[in-house]
């Protein structure tokens, strides 16, 4: 079963730390956003 959850890992990139450091650093970009910001506030409850 390891074995299996590290070669899907590998597959799907999950193992490629510049992967995971990009996704990062678009979801912050996305958050900063005003639109996000007021759609996470609605959502969340909090302004």
């Amino acid at each position: 079963m390891a074995a299996t959850k590290r070669w899907l890992n590998e597959l799907e990139g999950s193992l490629n730390d510049q992967v995971l450091d990009d996704a990062a650093e678009l979801s912050a970009r996305i958050v900063q956003d005003e639109e996000a910001q007021s759609r996470l506030a609605a959502m969340f409850g909090k302004k």
